[in-house]
């Protein structure tokens, strides 16, 4: 039906790796993900939950929207 891997450790090596599926699920414990030039994701719709704090920091940020922006929170800090 399918192919199980479990091992200690798992390096996968390659100048393209792509994936096609249907459903894709990921758990982890701790991620960290680092990217030379550009990430770029695609979706009908993005949604993150975070239970703790979550912040986001860059040299500058652009949110672009057709519809209405909402934040919602007991205060707003700006500068």
């Amino acid at each position: 039906k399918g192919v199980h891997v479990e091992a200690p450790e798992i390096s996968l090596l390659g100048r393209k790796v792509g994936m096609v599926a249907e459903r894709l699920v990921q758990r982890f414990t701790h991620v960290h993900q680092r990217v030379a030039e550009l990430f770029e994701l695609s979706a009908g719709e993005s949604k993150t939950t975070v239970e703790g704090a979550h912040m986001t920091q860059a040299k500058s940020a652009t949110v672009l929207t057709k519809e209405a922006v909402v934040i919602n929170g007991k205060a707003v800090h700006l500068g």
